[in-house]
């Protein structure tokens, strides 16, 4: 199949000639993300030279009508062969996307106002600051120190209850008891209500519950953190540079958050258009280690953890959680690492991210729980990654980099009883 692309202000127009079936759906695709992060909110799908047209290809047309919807966009078709057609009218395609309606307004309430705040290699976007602003409890669970060393038991183990209006991530499964997980205990993340996790054992497809109706997922966590986010502040960001190219790393977000929070600590949460993720994985689950065995020393580290040998998931969007500060104290300490490769010295922090398939964020001050709940739509995640600053000497991959998104903070404080004031 080939796709002809032409574009003018917010309005692409894709050009098809061949089939549209399920070996070509990909390609179309990655066309059609193409020209929406670009900026095109109309795209207009010229069918006149398709041949064939499968329920592979109905589906993504109607996938793409539903996603750029919900950012106040669409995509229709402009023209079509008799064939593709009558395909179209006999499925109810038609009456979806072959309508010359103005594009419908996204749902929303009054525009809220903005500032633009410049920052090296970023631009912000801040709105309005919700009531409150105080500092919310920082909840430190569990004991990192045991990973590596002890390695984890039974009597660990805590739940923690993935509630629509908190966050936590670390090192936690879902499933019914801990003798099920035991042997599945990977990196986890938890948000609006989602909570999502990398099994140890296996594959590691990582899987996910979303809280509905009366049921809230449960996490059965090792160790990790856990913070309130329902009066998080929302700020849009975007790298400077030319378009295309141009990227901020994720310690220059964390500094960005921490200098707009004012504050020691601050919870983040990430949804944005990943450039290259740099991070790792466990391959085993930390239950029942041997007895003083560092399962991050050479050579054990190879058959325990999996690392990107280079920043990965370009053009993927990545929900990312986490925790930054430039003072963790002693309670803090042990949860967090050096967060920057070179460029912010003191810096440390804490972040899961997980990969799913590009998915545009509609403009201005989203909400939180509507975002989680559009990037999870569809159902599939590529992989959960504690993400790492690599600064070995030419091998090293660096840090996680972004091209833009929306970020939510929130200023913390450490609970009673951690040691910091």
């Amino acid at each position: 199949m080939d796709c002809q692309i032409r574009r003018t202000d917010n309005v692409a127009e894709l050009v098809l000639v061949g089939s549209l079936d399920s070996s070509w759906s990909t390609y179309l695709s990655d066309r059609i993300d193409e020209v929406v992060r670009g900026g095109a909110l109309e795209v207009r799908v010229d069918m006149a030279g398709v041949s064939y047209l499968s329920s592979n290809g109905i589906a993504l047309l109607v996938r793409y009508h539903r996603q750029l919807q919900k950012i106040g966009g669409r995509i229709r078709i402009v023209a079509d062969s008799e064939a593709i057609s009558q395909v179209l009218r006999l499925t109810g395609v038609s009456q979806i996307l072959g309508t010359d309606a103005a594009v419908p307004a996204p749902e929303a309430g009054p525009a809220a106002r903005s500032e633009v705040v410049e920052r090296e290699g970023m631009t912000l976007q801040t709105f309005p600051q919700p009531k409150g602003g105080e500092a919310e409890c920082l909840e430190l669970i569990g004991d990192p120190a045991r990973l590596p060393g002890r390695g984890y038991e039974a009597v660990d183990e805590r739940t923690w209850m993935a509630v629509p209006g908190a966050v936590a991530f670390g090192l936690g499964a879902l499933g019914p008891s801990f003798e099920a997980c035991s042997g599945r205990f990977g990196e986890f993340l938890a948000v609006a209500g989602v909570a999502a996790f990398r099994p140890s054992a296996g594959p590691g497809r990582p899987d996910f519950e979303h809280a509905a109706g009366a049921f809230v997922p449960g996490v059965r966590m090792l160790y990790g953190l856990a913070f309130p986010a329902e009066r998080a502040q929302v700020v849009r960001f975007e790298a400077k540079g030319e378009p295309g190219s141009a990227t901020v790393p994720l310690s220059q977000i964390a500094l960005a958050c921490l200098d707009q929070a004012g504050a020691r600590a601050v919870g983040v949460v990430l949804a944005g258009e990943a450039d290259g993720l740099v991070g790792a994985a466990l391959l085993r689950s930390p239950v029942g280690l041997p007895a003083a065995l560092d399962p991050f020393a050479h050579p054990e580290v190879r058959d325990w953890l999996s690392l990107t040998p280079e920043p990965e998931h370009n053009r993927s969007t990545a929900l990312v959680v986490g925790v930054a500060t430039r003072e963790p104290g002693p309670a803090l300490g042990p949860f967090v690492r050096p967060l920057s490769v070179g460029g912010a010295p003191g810096l440390q922090g804490h972040f899961h991210a997980a990969v799913v398939p590009y998915r545009p964020l509609p403009a201005g001050a989203v909400e939180l729980a509507a975002t989680v709940s559009h990037l999870f739509e569809p159902g599939r995640i590529e992989t959960i990654l504690h993400l790492l600053g690599d600064s070995r000497p030419i091998l090293g991959a660096g840090e996680s980099t972004f091209t833009r998104g929306a970020i939510w903070y929130v200023p913390l404080s450490v609970g009673e009883g951690t040691g910091i004031p």
